[in-house]
């Protein structure tokens, strides 16, 4: 034989290999048409789509004649992923019952026993390879996505957190901010494939005490392009970075990350010759607070002057 025609002659062999799928279920068929005696059959490798449908076609087998006194039987855990259907091999699904390479897992396995005569003569391996289709969104991993707190005495263009996402069908993440949530301006997001979100803009505690953003996680480089989503709230920490002020504050300036305030004018009235006397000063009792009012830390007065030239100092 020629050497193009041996070659002709594996092509069809192989192409027939292919073409054969075996019933993957607990099933005896006597003289089942496609196969002849036992020593006519042989492992079969195959390849079926995730998410096909009831009563697709998998595979065809060949139309023979019956061979009297032998049988096939199949057997194996996948076996009812399959029916026949007289020469055809059709996916046994429902609405139930949805062929899921993510649960499934990627291979269906079974062997297929041949009798003569109810003798056991051989047996073949029946190997199915699930074919992935992407039908999973991404979602965000927990631990990723919970309240966070950040100082504000953080610097602008800081990682001040990082986000997750994954894909059961092992698609490629990206990431971005929504623009249109409340305090989309305060964060940014340099590499969309980190998930790494970096402070934008400073944040100041006496202004702002809590910052809600959106992260978008989003596939690559599918043509679906799904997608989730997830919102964060952000407790921002204050931190020392303000001046005590006496109170009532006049305030002279303030902007989105400082506020100034005037020391108001304390002014009594001191008889001559008194002593121990409460001072009622005006307009009101000498008292200054923390200005970083989440801190509130406890202050000291000093009296930095007297007619003794002795300061005196007060805790409260």
């Amino acid at each position: 034989m020629a050497l193009n025609e041996l070659k002709w002659s594996f092509v069809q062999a192989k192409a027939l290999v292919h073409s054969l799928l075996v019933l993957l279920c607990l099933h005896t068929a006597t003289g089942m048409s496609g196969w002849g005696g036992c020593l006519d059959g042989q492992d079969v490798f195959t390849k079926i789509p995730e998410n096909s449908h009831w009563g697709d076609v998998v595979a065809e087998l060949m139309d023979e004649s019956t061979v009297e006194g032998v049988h096939w039987s199949l057997e194996g855990n996948d076996a009812d992923w399959f029916f026949l259907d007289e020469t055809s091999i059709r996916l046994n699904t429902s609405e139930e019952k949805v062929l899921d390479r993510e649960a499934q897992g990627p291979v269906l396995m079974a062997e297929l026993s041949c009798y003569e005569d109810d003798t056991l003569q051989s047996v073949y391996r029946i190997v199915v390879e699930i074919l992935n289709e992407n039908d999973n969104t991404p979602e965000f991993t927990e631990d990723t996505v919970t309240s966070l707190t950040i100082s504000e005495l953080t610097p602008v263009n800081t990682v001040v957190f990082t986000v997750k996402a994954s894909d059961a069908d092992n698609d490629k993440i990206i990431y971005s901010i929504d623009q249109a949530s409340p305090d989309a301006e305060y964060f940014k997001i340099d590499l969309p494939n980190s998930g790494e979100v970096i402070l934008s803009k400073s944040l100041d505690y006496e202004t702002k005490t809590q910052l809600t953003v959106t992260i978008h996680a989003s596939e690559m480089d599918t043509a679906e392009h799904f997608n989730t989503s997830t919102t964060l709230t952000i407790i921002v920490q204050d931190g020392d970075d303000q001046y005590p002020e006496f109170l009532p504050c006049r305030l002279l300036f303030q902007d989105e990350t400082s506020r100034i305030c005037t020391s108001p004018v304390y002014t009594v009235n001191v008889t001559e010759g008194e002593e121990d006397v409460v001072l009622d000063f005006s307009p009101g009792l000498i008292h200054a607070v923390d200005g970083d009012r989440g801190l509130s830390s406890p202050l000291s007065y000093v009296i930095l002057s007297s007619t003794t030239h002795t300061p005196m100092q007060v805790h409260i």
